[in-house]
């Protein structure tokens, strides 16, 4: 029989991933903005799955279903699959911003430590 149960040892792939792209400080405020896109989309995924089970249950509630809050319950975990897969959509175009923006963050820093170089450079043929 096949365990579902999580085998970690220490932080999922996604969180070390994270962890190794946000490593320059210069990325510390993407990655904040990063943090609050996902907490934001968390919520809008618990308000929607918390909305399908309201609407749900007052359905069944006007309809005068036996055991309205079940059904709904019921109906509502089967929508959730579906809600996971818009709220992984959503994070997955984002993440692909972010990691566009970090890119972009990077590239400036090292084009200005290049610069800096170059100017060092110059400094020091134009000292001898």
């Amino acid at each position: 029989m096949t365990d579902h149960t999580p085998h970690t040892t220490g932080e999922t792939i996604a969180r070390l991933l994270e962890r190794v792209i946000f490593a320059d400080p210069a990325t510390h405020p993407i990655r904040e903005q990063w943090e609050e896109t996902k907490r934001t989309e968390q919520e809008a995924f618990e308000r929607v799955c918390r909305e399908e089970y309201e609407q749900r249950l007052r359905y069944y509630r006007i309809c005068q279903s036996p055991d309205p809050e079940g059904t709904a319950r019921r109906e509502t975990n089967l929508r959730k699959p579906l809600f996971q897969e818009e709220l992984d959509q959503r994070l997955a175009e984002r993440w692909a911003e972010t990691l566009r923006r970090v890119r972009a963050v990077l590239a400036d820093k090292a084009a200005a430590v290049e610069d800096g170089a170059q100017d060092r450079d110059i400094g020091a043929g134009m000292g001898q």
